[in-house]
């Protein structure tokens, strides 16, 4: 199992399956996921051009959790926890790994992720898709919902309940969502708490966006009730080589809704880039 410790001393996990794809693909998850969130999207590209044909396979794939989520541990000091460490910490782990190029491919908060590190002064970044990313003025939840994130990390199945209303038309009886995505949630809760949204609101990059030169593409779901697609939309108005889907029948999770149209997309924008 690799980890990569950080400059602070904190071991992050992560995944490389070499031979995996024809383009390098680099998953980065959201707040309070985990690289495993990534598997339904990962089984539908199996079946893509973009990763069939196993003598044309030739680059790999890395998935990556992040502090405090999934098999990485969390900060040393969470009181002195900031944005700027994580995306610093990442620069690293793909520096260490060495690869001569990365696609960057990350959902919600790690979509955010993914714009910061394409900033980065690191030629080694091509490209990037960002799903239903946070926005360039950060999370804007209402005040209200701040208590009740606040009690999650103490109750499971407020955790549950409140992570199950981010995905839209929400089996909260699958295996995937009861195993997977709200055990890894409370997981995360316990060891980052609410730091993380505390961090991220209200959280400006509009700086960023004309440091990056990098193709990129957003997806969006029209049914997310967390982060409106209209923040998406401002985002790729203000990337220069950007271009915004907006998928009808998925919210805030499309990796989880929808991940074959999730999976379509992603083949086709790295066969055609």
């Amino acid at each position: 199992m690799p980890f990569f410790k950080t400059r602070s001393g904190i071991n992050l996990h992560y995944e490389i399956y070499p031979r995996s794809s024809k383009k390098q693909l680099t998953f980065i998850h959201g707040h309070l996921g985990s690289s495993r969130w990534w598997t339904p999207v990962l089984n539908e590209l199996k079946n893509k051009e973009l990763c069939q044909n196993s003598e044309q396979l030739t680059e790999s794939i890395v998935l990556i959790d992040f502090h405090g989520c999934g098999k990485s541990e969390s900060p040393l000091s969470i009181p002195n926890f900031k944005f700027e460490t994580v995306i610093a910490d990442l620069n690293d782990l793909l520096v260490n790994l060495n690869l001569p190029h990365y696609n960057l491919i990350g959902h919600s908060a790690g979509g955010l992720i993914v714009l910061h590190l394409l900033a980065q002064s690191n030629h080694r970044y091509n490209t990037a898709v960002m799903i239903s990313p946070v926005g360039l003025d950060g999370l804007k939840f209402d005040d209200n919902l701040y208590p009740i994130y606040h009690k999650m990390a103490n109750n499971y199945e407020i955790t549950r309940k409140v992570i199950g209303s981010t995905i839209f038309q929400n089996d909260e009886n699958s295996v995937f969502f009861n195993d997977v995505i709200a055990t890894d949630a409370f997981a995360g809760l316990q060891k980052l708490n609410h730091i993380f949204v505390d961090l991220l609101k209200n959280y400006s990059s509009h700086h960023i966006p004309i440091k990056i030169w990098q193709k990129t593409l957003i997806i969006h779901g029209f049914n997310d009730h967390l982060l409106s697609y209209i923040e998406s939309e401002n985002m790729c108005s203000k990337l220069k080589n950007s271009k915004v889907i907006i998928l009808k029948n998925a919210g805030h999770c499309p990796i989880i809704e929808t991940p074959n149209l999730v999976a379509n997309e992603i083949n086709h924008f790295y066969l055609h880039v």
